[in-house]
């Protein structure tokens, strides 16, 4: 009668246990669930799109990337992929790498840590020159809008000038182009030690935020989202009011679907997008393991495509506005230039050009500092697996150390080259 009893009791506790656990279970799933992980999500996604590469995809002012070819190119091929790695990454709670691997994933797995690297590299150089042009927009007159003893120059008063007489200007002729090829394209000693000094202090900056927690690491995603999404708002409704009838005019001709484009340049932009080829994305701990990965997904694809299309539209609108004045051939220049040399140019022939300025490279500094925090992050979670021994933060210091010393002869590079390394990816 015992044995029977103490068998029942056992048995009972046993029931009771199964039931609070699918109690537990369900209670979880439904309290922890779902926008709240879901805008985690978007914001750790968004990381991999916040840089000068992609700032600018839908002008067609330096390539032909037509709206309709990207959107196929997202439903198709990136949905999927980050559905895959973020499945893995999120309900796995590891990286593809330990020593039970198979030896070919193993090698993959290596090779994407040294893709992120690469890209960790090379957008170190472009934060360091948006640094270095925000804090130059601060002053009264810019020096790309004056003209430094150069013969032919012609700064960007006596251009607006020459535009009220229907004179135009050619764009190698102007301040602004001038100025391009001195700051980067110069062997003077001041320049080059300026560069270096730029680039060690972005180096700084990407240590201490890849060692701060990783609760602080999240509410600094989410600013960074946050401040690109309202700022992009602010000035695309500030320029519609002020160039209406040249914003329908970009507007028409960003939609354009008759425009000759190249189907592989829209996977490329995809590609880098999502993170394809990356280590890929990592929670931080910080989301639910009830996120619904494709519809966070869809989402991502909806939010980035919009922010990408008003950010094409700005940058259309003043290129546009520009046309008027300066003669830009259309497609001969690549990312770097457009960014650093005609932008600059074409905010001197609108009212409150200083917004514009610090829209561009304000936005472009706090993005790219996130996106290169982001993978420094990854990169030292990886080599975490690898080397248990080793504190993470002296691992983020040996990644810093070396991304310094690479990133130290791309400045060489883009001397004869007079562009950023990361266009030869494009």
């Amino acid at each position: 009668m015992s044995q029977t009893g103490a068998m029942l009791e056992l048995s009972s506790s046993l029931i009771q246990s199964s039931s609070t656990m699918l109690q537990t279970k369900d209670t979880l799933g439904e309290g922890h669930f779902r926008w709240s992980s879901i805008k985690q999500f978007v914001y750790f996604a968004c990381t991999f799109a916040a840089s000068a590469y992609n700032f600018d995809i839908f002008s067609k002012v330096c390539e032909n990337v037509r709206l309709v070819d990207f959107i196929l190119s997202e439903m198709t091929l990136g949905i999927a992929y980050m559905c895959m790695d973020s499945f893995i990454k999120l309900y796995t709670k590891r990286f593809d790498c330990n020593k039970f691997m198979n030896p070919l994933l193993r090698g993959i797995s290596y090779g994407r840590f040294l893709q992120t690297s690469l890209f960790v590299v090379l957008h170190s150089s472009y934060l360091a020159d948006s640094l270095k042009f925000l804090l130059a927009s601060f002053q009264d007159v810019p020096p790309w809008s004056i003209c430094q003893k150069e013969n032919g120059c012609i700064s960007a008063k006596d251009i607006m000038v020459r535009c009220n007489r229907n004179l135009t200007t050619n764009f190698t002729l102007t301040s602004a182009y001038f100025h391009y090829q001195a700051t980067f394209g110069a062997l003077d000693r001041n320049t080059l030690t300026t560069r270096v000094f730029v680039l060690g202090l972005v180096w700084m900056l990407v240590f201490f935020f890849a060692t701060v927690t990783e609760e602080t690491v999240v509410k600094i995603f989410r600013l960074a989202f946050l401040c690109t999404s309202i700022s992009t708002l602010v000035v695309i409704g500030f320029i519609f009011v002020s160039t209406s009838n040249i914003a329908t005019e970009a507007f028409s001709q960003i939609v354009d679907v008759s425009t000759p484009s190249e189907l592989m340049l829209s996977v490329k932009y995809v590609s880098y997008t999502f993170g394809i080829g990356f280590l890929g994305l990592y929670d931080f701990g910080a989301m639910s393991a009830y996120t619904m990965v494709d519809t966070a997904s869809v989402i991502y694809v909806a939010v980035f495509t919009s922010l990408a299309f008003m950010r094409s539209w700005i940058v259309k609108i003043l290129y546009l506005v520009t046309l008027k004045c300066v003669n830009i051939p259309l497609g001969q220049y690549g990312t770097h230039i457009l960014f650093y040399a005609i932008l600059p140019l074409t905010t001197e022939f609108l009212y409150a050009h200083k917004l514009y300025l610090f829209y561009f490279y304000g936005n472009v500094v706090f993005g790219t500092l996130v996106y290169m925090t982001n993978l420094m992050i990854i990169l030292a979670k990886f080599l975490s697996y690898e080397f248990r021994a080793i504190k993470n933060i002296y691992v983020i210091g040996l990644l810093c150390s070396i991304g310094f010393a690479g990133s130290i002869p791309l400045l060489a590079v883009s001397i004869y080259f007079c562009i950023i390394p990361v266009s030869y990816i494009q």
